[in-house]
């Protein structure tokens, strides 16, 4: 199908629905087929599309809005919740998740122009033309094409609009500094952050090590920090090695106006961000190991009792290639041709109870429950 210049998923959410509803009864019933733990990439995502013959409007705009936490992958129960919303919320998570992406995008420019430019004006004297600080939307495509990032037309239509606040169709220097100075200084402030944190123990007391004790009260006449303060107090701080004196600027244009107390506070909420999504990784991790645990447990048992089954079949096999004239195989077959099938059975049941007591010691040691050979 041709994709529409502005999509709308919940027609194709509404096309997934009814297929899983159709084949399996219900949404509900479709996900209990399903592993908790399989995830799709994008083309693994098209392929199953068209193995449920599920024909969609766009499958690389579905798969971006059924991703809700943008890792490139989609899991079994993101698709079984995006399944079961209203219209309405469809519409609403497609909205928040153009705004999420929009930040990322914001983000991920900034960085990539302070690694290529090293700074805004840089950018601004390489892209525009003219005696213009402000860029064109064409402009701007070239910005992005220059840094090498992959924007579909709506997406970088998206991210310009966010920039140009006073929507004139060109971003000027000053919009420029106000979308992007702060992300282009966000993994400094978290460096610095974690810095003071792993050799003080939090950033407020590496404040109070330094004089500048916090206050929980703002005071409304703490004067605002100068760019040159700034750069003393992160020489005070010992921190220098990780800000150089342009980022330091930078990092003052991404935060003013700020008191110090604002900058403790900041710093301070940089480190406790890091350290929640530390945690938060560790404990997906732990459930992770927790629920590969729990299946190990269950296949397990399976296994021991496939062993056993095994472990019979191969005594049986050994009886049967083992014909002499004492042999039991050869009492059963006489026994057979005279009609007497019960003393066979009989030979049958005594030879396996001896061949379970011979190994019983043997397998209860593995914890083994031998309910299959007696059901023999």
């Amino acid at each position: 199908m041709v994709s529409d210049p502005v999509y709308h998923p919940e027609h194709d959410v509404d096309r997934l629905a009814q297929y899983f509803s159709k084949r399996y009864g219900s949404i509900e019933k479709a996900e209990a087929e399903f592993d908790v733990n399989s995830q799709f990439d994008q083309g693994a995502f098209e392929v199953a599309l068209r193995k449920w013959q599920v024909q969609v409007d766009d499958p690389v705009r579905l798969f971006e809005h059924i991703d809700i936490d943008a890792n490139f992958k989609v899991s079994a129960r993101e698709l079984f919740d995006v399944l079961r919303l209203k219209v309405e919320q469809i519409r609403q998570r497609e909205q928040q998740r153009q705004q999420r992406e929009v930040r990322r995008i914001t983000e991920n420019l900034a960085t990539c122009i302070r690694h290529k430019f090293g700074s805004l004006e840089v950018m601004l004297a390489t892209i525009s033309t003219g005696s213009s600080s402000s860029l064109s939307v064409a402009q701007f495509r070239k910005l992005v094409n220059t840094l090498g990032m992959e924007l579909d037309p709506q997406q970088l239509q998206r991210v310009f609009s966010e920039i140009d606040k006073d929507s004139t169709d060109s971003v000027s220097k000053a919009e420029l500094e106000k979308s992007l100075s702060y992300y282009m200084v966000q993994s400094t402030l978290v460096d610095i952050a974690t810095r003071l944190a792993e050799n003080d123990c939090t950033v407020i007391k590496a404040f109070e090590n330094v004089g500048i004790p916090y206050q929980e009260l703002p005071d409304p006449s703490e004067p605002h920090v100068s760019e040159q303060e700034l750069i003393l107090l992160l020489r005070k701080l010992k921190v220098t090695d990780l800000v150089d004196e342009r980022t330091a600027k930078l990092m003052h244009t991404s935060l003013k106006p700020f008191t110090v107390q604002n900058l403790i506070v900041k710093l301070h909420a940089e480190w406790q961000t890091v350290a929640q999504e530390t945690e938060s990784k560790k404990q997906a991790e732990e459930r992770q190991r927790q629920e590969r645990k729990h299946r190990l447990r269950h296949l397990v048992p399976m296994d021991r009792q496939s062993q056993v089954e095994k472990d019979i079949f191969s005594w049986e096999a050994h009886v049967a290639s083992n014909i002499d004239e004492g042999g039991i195989t050869r009492g059963w077959s006489a026994a057979a041709r005279g009609g007497k099938s019960y003393t066979q059975l009989q030979d049958y049941v005594a030879a396996l109870e001896e061949r379970r007591k011979f190994r019983r010691s043997h397998w209860t040691r593995f914890g083994l429950r031998l309910g299959s050979c007696r059901a023999l």
